[in-house]
Protein backbone atom coordinates (compact mmCIF):
# COMPACT_ATOMS: atom_id res chain seq x y z
CA UNK A 1 0.00 0.00 0.00
CA UNK A 2 2.90 2.40 0.74
CA UNK A 3 4.33 1.49 -2.59
CA UNK A 4 1.57 2.43 -4.70
CA UNK A 5 0.92 5.66 -2.14
CA UNK A 6 4.68 6.52 -2.98
CA UNK A 7 4.35 5.93 -6.36
CA UNK A 8 1.39 8.02 -6.88
CA UNK A 9 3.09 10.94 -4.96
CA UNK A 10 6.72 10.74 -7.37
CA UNK A 11 3.90 10.81 -10.17
CA UNK A 12 2.26 14.07 -9.19
CA UNK A 13 5.81 15.25 -8.68
CA UNK A 14 7.12 14.28 -12.07
CA UNK A 15 3.80 15.61 -14.00
CA UNK A 16 3.59 18.55 -12.10
CA UNK A 17 7.66 19.62 -12.64
CA UNK A 18 7.44 18.18 -16.51
CA UNK A 19 4.18 20.51 -17.20
CA UNK A 20 6.30 23.43 -15.22
CA UNK A 21 9.26 22.89 -17.51
CA UNK A 22 6.53 23.12 -20.50
CA UNK A 23 4.76 26.37 -19.41
CA UNK A 24 8.08 27.92 -18.92
CA UNK A 25 8.99 26.68 -22.45
CA UNK A 26 6.01 28.43 -23.95
CA UNK A 27 6.43 31.74 -21.73
CA UNK A 28 9.99 31.74 -23.13
CA UNK A 29 9.09 31.42 -26.80
CA UNK A 30 6.29 34.17 -25.80
CA UNK A 31 9.03 36.37 -24.94
CA UNK A 32 11.22 35.84 -27.54
CA UNK A 33 8.96 36.23 -30.37
CA UNK A 34 7.83 39.46 -28.62
CA UNK A 35 11.52 40.22 -28.89
CA UNK A 36 11.28 39.64 -32.11
CA UNK A 37 8.36 41.74 -33.52
CA UNK A 38 9.34 44.49 -31.20
CA UNK A 39 13.01 45.09 -33.65
CA UNK A 40 11.01 44.47 -36.30
CA UNK A 41 8.54 47.52 -35.95
CA UNK A 42 10.77 49.65 -34.29
CA UNK A 43 10.26 52.57 -32.16
CA UNK A 44 8.28 55.37 -33.25
CA UNK A 45 9.14 58.59 -32.16
CA UNK A 46 6.68 61.16 -32.99
CA UNK A 47 8.69 63.82 -32.55
CA UNK A 48 10.63 62.35 -35.68
CA UNK A 49 7.47 62.07 -37.76
CA UNK A 50 6.25 65.60 -37.05
CA UNK A 51 9.55 67.17 -38.10
CA UNK A 52 9.78 65.00 -41.07
CA UNK A 53 6.30 65.99 -42.26
CA UNK A 54 7.90 69.66 -41.91
CA UNK A 55 10.74 68.46 -44.23
CA UNK A 56 8.69 67.05 -46.77
CA UNK A 57 6.20 69.79 -47.33
CA UNK A 58 9.52 72.22 -47.01
CA UNK A 59 7.51 74.70 -44.82
CA UNK A 60 11.03 76.24 -42.96
CA UNK A 61 11.37 77.61 -46.35
CA UNK A 62 8.10 79.84 -45.90
CA UNK A 63 8.93 83.64 -44.09
CA UNK A 64 8.29 83.23 -40.20
CA UNK A 65 8.93 79.80 -39.79
CA UNK A 66 12.49 80.24 -38.87
CA UNK A 67 12.17 79.91 -35.13
CA UNK A 68 8.66 78.04 -34.32
CA UNK A 69 8.55 74.34 -33.60
CA UNK A 70 7.77 71.91 -36.24
CA UNK A 71 4.82 70.66 -34.40
CA UNK A 72 3.37 74.14 -34.48
CA UNK A 73 4.07 74.53 -37.87
CA UNK A 74 2.52 71.84 -39.05
CA UNK A 75 -0.51 72.10 -37.15
CA UNK A 76 -1.07 75.78 -38.27
CA UNK A 77 -0.28 74.58 -41.74
CA UNK A 78 -3.15 71.77 -41.73
CA UNK A 79 -4.95 74.11 -39.98
CA UNK A 80 -5.10 76.76 -43.01
CA UNK A 81 -5.90 74.60 -45.86
CA UNK A 82 -8.18 76.90 -46.76
CA UNK A 83 -5.86 79.60 -46.97
CA UNK A 84 -2.94 77.40 -48.68
CA UNK A 85 -5.70 76.54 -51.53
CA UNK A 86 -6.53 80.24 -51.96
CA UNK A 87 -3.73 81.91 -52.66
CA UNK A 88 -1.74 82.01 -55.81
CA UNK A 89 1.22 81.29 -54.89
CA UNK A 90 3.21 79.81 -52.28
CA UNK A 91 5.96 82.03 -52.02
CA UNK A 92 3.03 84.55 -50.79
CA UNK A 93 2.47 82.40 -47.79
CA UNK A 94 4.43 83.75 -44.37
CA UNK A 95 3.39 82.90 -40.85
CA UNK A 96 2.91 85.47 -38.72
CA UNK A 97 2.81 85.95 -34.95
CA UNK A 98 2.16 89.04 -32.49
CA UNK A 99 5.10 91.01 -31.72
CA UNK A 100 4.56 89.95 -27.60
CA UNK A 101 4.66 86.31 -29.03
CA UNK A 102 8.31 84.55 -28.56
CA UNK A 103 8.18 82.53 -31.69
CA UNK A 104 10.28 79.17 -29.89
CA UNK A 105 7.64 79.35 -26.95
CA UNK A 106 4.73 79.86 -29.56
CA UNK A 107 1.59 77.69 -29.21
CA UNK A 108 -0.41 76.98 -32.86
CA UNK A 109 -3.06 79.77 -31.57
CA UNK A 110 -0.01 82.15 -31.41
CA UNK A 111 0.58 81.66 -35.28
CA UNK A 112 -1.73 82.59 -38.60
CA UNK A 113 -0.93 81.60 -42.01
CA UNK A 114 -1.82 84.77 -44.39
CA UNK A 115 -0.87 85.06 -47.80
CA UNK A 116 0.49 88.28 -49.01
CA UNK A 117 -0.36 87.42 -52.65
CA UNK A 118 -3.49 87.67 -55.14
CA UNK A 119 -6.20 85.08 -53.67
CA UNK A 120 -7.40 82.87 -56.65
CA UNK A 121 -10.42 83.54 -58.31
CA UNK A 122 -13.11 81.43 -57.37
CA UNK A 123 -15.13 80.07 -60.14
CA UNK A 124 -18.82 81.47 -60.54
CA UNK A 125 -21.64 79.53 -59.26
CA UNK A 126 -23.10 77.33 -62.28
CA UNK A 127 -26.34 78.82 -63.35
CA UNK A 128 -28.44 75.65 -63.67
CA UNK A 129 -31.34 78.00 -65.18
CA UNK A 130 -29.32 77.98 -68.13
CA UNK A 131 -29.20 74.36 -68.30
CA UNK A 132 -33.10 73.60 -67.85
CA UNK A 133 -34.22 76.57 -70.47
CA UNK A 134 -34.75 75.08 -73.60
CA UNK A 135 -32.57 76.25 -76.26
Amino acid sequence: MTVVIMATIIAFIVIGVVMSRQTRQRKDAAIEDLKREKKEVGHVDIFALVTAEVDELDLRSIPGAEELQPEVLLKVWKDNTNVIDQCDDRANLRFVHAPTVDPQKASSDDITLVCDGRLKESPPPANNADEDSPG
